[in-house]
């Protein structure tokens, strides 16, 4: 009976400190992860959650410890989101289970880890491992039924029915014994139950981590064009933004210009106002003192008559010598005054005279003070804007190395946290390796037959090159023996072009070379803007023309190799209308496929009309004649059309060390580097 009483006591001493059945998983979401508890036991359940996150966060919820409600098949727990959606993400966590309100607590835990391959083909991947669960197995499927009845029988016993005893104690052995096999059965269906319930997880994991990776993918490429968006919209608004620089800063030019005007226009006034104040002051002043003198001299007249009146009748001896003297006297100081008052007069006439060659002076130096520094402004403008360039190419390339350093980290640290999954995918590393070298294999074919291409590229140039010196010797030979025969007909010519501004005929071209690749027509070194370019809407409108943006007296070279067939080098002056167009100073350079280079806004030329020409010779020096604001070099090349017509063509430059080609545009910055 004693062991009876024990046994149940262990019974009903297992069944109330057993742990409770939860379960924890997880669930995918577009953003991260969310963790779910599934609560099979009908009293609420206090969950411990212990994470460790790769690049995630919880969302919201700052609490470990959760309450689960009773016979909770999905209760929310967390939800976990990606720090940055384009790095690899995992996470880890183990969990403890008790009863509400009770210090028991269960020895089950189950931890998940699961990885996000960020590579180039983006997959999902989880292990779960999930431990025996012990006594909790056996403990769970004990009814409370069975427990109320342990807990009856055991009551039942008293002490004061000892005459039943026997009868009792062989009853409970008897019902101990189907109790213990009940229990057993129990336990084998719960161990059945349980590698059910395994295989089932096991297939829903692998039919989750397969939706996975189709979600990943549909999300990777929503991401890819998410970020092409983003950087169009970036390249956009760096580009609007610049654009709208130049026009602050061209506003701004135009503001100064214009207040400077003001300024001078202001300062000539007062300066104009001042000299006809001080002009008439002096006027007033003379004619004053004028009239001053002149009533003086009444008022001595009269005295000295009535002294001679008085002193006739006193003194009619001596009446002619005294009037003698007085007259004299009268006249010297007449004579005098007269001289003193000529003399005030020139000397304020002097002076007004250099405060008028002062006043000039300075204002001519205020103009060429003004001009310095504006000069000097848009120097330091254009040093700034060039270390602000390099500062930012800089920059560029350290957030660069440091993004690849970052990606090659990354990189180490994913495949050290793949070693635990090696095996499974070495199949899948093999495929791959495969695939690689397959691509790499037609990357490389595709390499061998550019290195090909280019190779016979660099032959045709060559052999281009050679035909195009062995021509211009030709030419230069004709245009030196012509130029020699025509020398007084040439200086005819430019006199009368000079005269009248009479165009040109250009020969009508045949066939041109659409793809020759031109130099930048500035010397190594240089970096400049093109503020207008082809189709440009200032002066530009239906012509593929270049306008760069350079400082006077800036060497112009030649962009490819010639014969000058027209020199204009004789205006000094441009403005910002198109009337000033006829005061341009430019030269005008056949090219052997019969298509001319214009060279424009030049202050002075070192070429004359008929000579031959090498590409990259300096030929010019930039200026800011014709129809121009701030000083430029101008650039075209057209081709003659039947009629006489000039049609402008584009034309390829080289760039950059001279490995790359094409088009040029407007208000972009090009360095030659070759």
């Amino acid at each position: 009976m004693k062991k009876s009483i024990v046994l149940l006591f262990v019974l009903f001493s297992v069944v109330l400190y057993a742990a409770p059945k939860v379960n924890v998983f997880y669930e995918y979401t577009p953003s991260g992860y969310t963790l779910f508890a599934a609560n099979d036991e009908s009293f609420p359940v206090e969950v411990l959650l212990k994470l460790d996150l790769h690049n995630l966060k919880v969302a919201g919820q700052t609490e470990n410890i959760l309450v689960v409600p009773p016979n909770s098949t999905k209760f929310k727990l967390v939800d976990l989101v990606a720090v940055s959606r384009l790095r690899g993400y995992s996470f880890e966590f183990t969990f403890e289970a008790k009863k509400a309100g009770s210090d028991t607590v269960s020895q089950n835990s189950i931890t998940v880890r699961t990885e996000k391959d960020n590579s180039a083909t983006t997959s999902q991947k989880a292990i779960i491992s999930n431990p025996s669960e012990k006594k909790s197995a056996v403990i769970s499927n004990i009814s409370q039924e069975i427990i109320e009845k342990q807990r009856s029988k055991v009551l039942v016993v008293d002490k004061n029915n000892l005459n039943g005893e026997k009868e009792n104690r062989l009853a409970e052995e008897k019902k101990t014994a189907e109790l213990a096999a009940k229990l057993a059965e129990e336990k084998r269906l719960a161990e059945a139950a349980k590698i059910v319930e395994t295989a089932r997880l096991a297939e829903e994991t692998k039919r989750a981590v397969a939706e996975q990776k189709i979600i990943d993918a549909k999300l990777q490429e929503e991401e890819r064009k998410a970020e092409q968006a983003r950087i169009a919209e970036e390249t956009n608004r760096l580009a609007q933004k610049a654009e709208a620089e130049a026009a602050r800063v061209a506003e701004e030019k135009r503001m100064a210009e214009e207040k400077r005007l003001l300024e001078e226009a202001r300062f000539a006034e007062q300066t104009r106002l001042a000299e006809e104040k001080k002009a008439a002051e002096l006027a007033t002043k003379l004619a004053e003192e004028k009239r001053l003198a002149e009533a003086a001299k009444i008022a001595e007249a009269v005295r000295l008559a009535e002294e001679t009146k008085r002193a006739a009748a006193e003194q009619k001896a001596i009446e002619a010598k005294l009037q003698e003297e007085e007259r004299k006297a009268e006249q010297a100081r007449i004579a005098e005054e007269s001289n003193r008052l000529a003399q005030k007069a020139e000397a304020e006439a002097a002076r007004v005279a250099e405060e008028k060659r002062l006043a000039a002076e300075k204002q001519v130096l205020e103009a060429a003070r003004l001009a310095e520094q504006t000069r000097l402004a848009e120097e330091k403008k254009a040093a700034e804007l060039a270390t602000k360039l390099a500062e930012e190419k800089r920059l560029a390339e350290a957030a660069k190395i440091a993004e690849a350093a970052r990606l090659a980290e990354e990189t180490k640290r994913a495949a050290a946290e793949q070693k635990a999954i090696e095996a499974k995918l070495q199949e899948e590393r093999r495929k791959a390796e495969e695939v690689r070298m397959a691509e790499e294999a037609k990357i490389e074919a595709v390499k061998i037959a550019e290195e090909k291409r280019l190779l016979e590229a660099v032959k045709n140039a060559e052999a281009v090159r050679l035909a195009e010196e062995k021509h211009l010797v030709l030419v230069e030979k004709k245009a030196k023996e012509k130029r020699l025969a025509e020398a007084a007909k040439i200086v005819t010519l430019n006199t009368q072009e000079k005269a009248i501004n009479v165009k040109p005929v250009y020969k009508v071209t045949g066939k041109y070379d659409a793809a020759f690749v031109y130099h930048l027509p500035f010397k190594k070194g240089e970096i400049y803007n093109i503020i207008q370019g082809y189709q440009g809407t200032v002066s530009h409108q239906d012509k593929f023309a270049l306008d760069f943006l350079m400082p006077e007296n800036s060497e112009v070279h030649a962009a490819r190799a010639g014969v000058v067939t027209e020199v204009v080098n004789s205006n000094t002056q441009g403005c910002g209308a198109a009337r000033c167009a006829q005061y341009d100073n430019y030269i005008v350079i056949v090219h052997d496929d019969g298509s001319y280079a214009k060279y424009a806004h030049l202050k002075n030329s070192e070429v004359a009309k008929g000579d031959s020409i090498r590409k990259d010779q300096l030929i010019a020096y930039s200026g800011n004649t014709g129809w121009t604001i701030d000083p430029s070099l101008h650039f075209e090349v057209f081709v003659i059309k039947e009629g006489d017509s000039e049609q402008t063509v584009k034309t390829n430059f080289l760039q950059g060390d001279g490995t790359n080609f094409g088009i040029l545009s407007e208000k972009i910055y090009y360095k030659r580097e070759y």
